[in-house]
């Protein structure tokens, strides 16, 4: 057998691919192509080698983790929050130690409460020096200075190291910067510096937003730190960047591997600094403005989606909500314990700990971080010679930035051109007898709420209306069978968002008149667009004397023919072009919702 011989296999290029691209699509469907999710980056269709931020020559993406090249390192934090998830310190304390023991690497500390009285209950047989530690306040005050001196000053920290951070952003007030800084002891391990993007501000940028957000954040803090003596290396150390991993799975790894190149090329601006990308330490959870409420189960691979991202990315600590954390009437322990499970079977099952970087070879994650950091870079300097952070914070400008992002998400959802599974598409209508208490749910003004409040309305009145049935549109076809099935298929995946079923679909005859009675309030045609022209107004009219008080709505978009089909019988259109909402909501208002 001869040996084979890769080089009957020549590599591609930019203008091949082009080249015969073109043969098969037009232009303009080949820029239909590109990926648009953060107006300032676009995503071709087609990446090669010469697009590589980084030389893939054996495993180069490891010169930004040097002390994980033998494997990916995470610390999963659970989550506990004292005053709401739990009823006292003891109970809070009884949920750490379960956590610690069922695979958390640490806790994270949500204290919306500080109880001045409450450390020897809530951290008893808590092993600091073992352990993750991460402590989340609100606010800074006397109140909070008073339970950090009583924590370091008590006999909690056995070998005086403590591993975690505080997650807590004064953002550009100089004052509690400083006292933080005099406050938590150098050489702890901790870092109570935090540089937060999960807030709700934040977390709504775009990913060039949040990483200039996070740029001029830190420069404005070094700044002011090192005027006051403490070095930039020091400040490195004792940082913590905090970030939500939004829906994007590849520009959520890249964002992440971005901040960590931009902000140790920021420190290295300061004069005598030497700081690498594997010093900036990233925390990660999962921004849940896209969970679902009224389909809690997917948001558990929402989820690991996000951990992957986090992962892969190179956060150093992850932690996940209950996969019901929007819902007010959460299932708290058992949803805790499934969510911590992902962190244990990306660890334990998949393996994500042996590979130290399984971004690294891909041209496109490599040209998609390197343009998120440019953008983000180019995006930082535009704002620092406009005023600078604080003068942006204080115009809105951020505001602004984050309202244009949400506001294009949410068309996107509300159109379907997003598809949010378990939301506006794939809707599971047997849901709400696992999950009662959402039927005095109303909404909490997420991306996704103005479609989970079109369902959560219909399930109240089904509650209401005791042994009532589900409203269901009645499906009919007629001509073209596959165009038939397509778009019946459209409309069975839309109309269970607004909790309306639909029928199995019909054979069109003036005899098969036995699904459709004088009450019928909703009828859906499925059929080609020739079909709707030749066909159409004869089963139209029959359907208008057969059910005179039913609502016909047509499956399609035959813009040309719409008047024509409107004087035939048809009362409304449902199509891609369709704002579901709306529509969702008339249909919902024939059967008196």
């Amino acid at each position: 057998m001869s040996k084979w011989d890769m080089s009957n296999f020549p590599p591609s290029n930019h203008s091949l691919w082009k080249e015969n691209a073109l043969k098969e699509l037009k232009p303009k469907q080949l820029d239909s192509l590109q990926w648009h999710y953060d107006p300032d980056v676009i995503i071709q269709p087609y990446y090669e080698k010469t697009d590589a931020f980084f030389s893939l020559a054996g495993n180069a993406n490891a010169e930004l983790l040097p002390d994980q090249q033998m494997g990916r390192l995470w610390h999963y934090l659970d989550s506990i929050t004292i005053d709401t998830q739990v009823a006292d310190n003891k109970d809070a304390n009884e949920i750490a130690l379960e956590s610690l023991g069922q695979g958390a690497d640490g806790i994270l500390w949500k204290l919306k409460e500080i109880d001045q009285s409450a450390h020897v209950t809530l951290f008893k047989d808590i092993a600091f020096e073992y352990c993750q530690n991460a402590f989340q306040v609100y606010q800074w005050g006397e109140a909070e200075e008073a339970f950090f001196q009583r924590f370091f000053s008590g006999s909690f920290l056995k070998k005086d190291i403590l591993p975690g951070f505080l997650f807590y952003d004064p953002v550009s007030d100089s004052d509690e910067i400083l006292r933080i800084e005099a406050l938590f002891p150098q050489g702890k391990s901790f870092r109570p510096h935090c540089f937060d993007a999960t807030s709700e501000l934040t977390s709504s940028l775009s990913p060039t937003g949040q990483i200039a957000y996070l740029l001029l954040a830190f420069i404005e803090r070094c700044k002011k730190l090192s005027s006051a003596g403490v070095s930039i290396d020091s400040i490195v150390d004792r940082t913590i960047v905090c970030v939500s991993i939004g829906r994007d799975f590849f520009h959520e790894m890249a964002k992440i591997k971005a901040i960590k190149v931009v902000l140790s090329q920021a420190a290295n601006h300061f004069d005598g600094s030497k700081v690498s990308p594997a010093d900036i330490k990233i925390y990660s959870q999962p921004n849940v403005n896209t969970h679902s409420v009224v389909d809690p189960y997917v948001n558990l691979i929402r989820m690991t989606s996000a951990a992957m991202a986090g992962v892969n990315g190179g956060a150093s600590y992850l932690s996940m909500p209950g996969f019901d954390s929007r819902n007010p009437f959460s299932l708290g322990q058992f949803s805790r314990r499934i969510s911590r499970n992902i962190s244990n079977l990306l660890r334990d099952e998949s393996y994500f700990d042996k590979n130290c970087d399984p971004m690294a070879g891909s041209y496109f994650l490599e040209k998609l971080s390197e343009e998120l950091a440019s953008e983000g870079w180019t995006k930082m300097q535009k704002i620092e010679s406009s005023g600078g952070f604080s003068s942006s914070l204080a115009g809105g400008y951020w505001q602004n930035e984050a309202n244009k992002f949400q506001e294009k998400e949410r068309a996107l959802i509300a159109s379907r051109k997003l598809n949010v599974v378990g939301v506006n598409n794939f809707c599971d209508l047997s849901l709400f007898e696992s999950f009662p208490t959402l039927k005095r749910y109303n909404g909490d003004g997420s991306l996704l709420s103005s479609f989970e409040r079109l369902r959560i309305k219909m399930e109240g009145y089904l509650a209401k209306q005791s042994g009532q049935s589900r409203p269901a549109a009645m499906a009919v076809f007629f001509g073209d069978k596959q165009a038939s099935l397509a778009r019946y298929n459209f409309v069975k995946g839309v109309l269970p968002a607004a909790g309306i079923d639909v029928a199995e679909w019909v054979p069109w005859s003036p005899q098969h008149s036995a699904p459709f009675s004088a009450d019928t309030r909703l009828i859906i045609a499925c059929s080609s667009d020739q079909d709707y022209i030749e066909s159409g107004p004869s089963v139209f009219q029959a359907l208008k004397e057969q059910c005179p008080d039913a609502h016909i709505v047509l499956a399609g978009n035959p813009a040309d023919n719409k008047e024509q089909l409107t004087k035939a019988g048809i009362d409304s259109f449902i199509h891609l072009k369709s704002d579901f909402v709306k529509t969702l909501s008339s249909y919902q208002k024939l059967f008196g919702i």
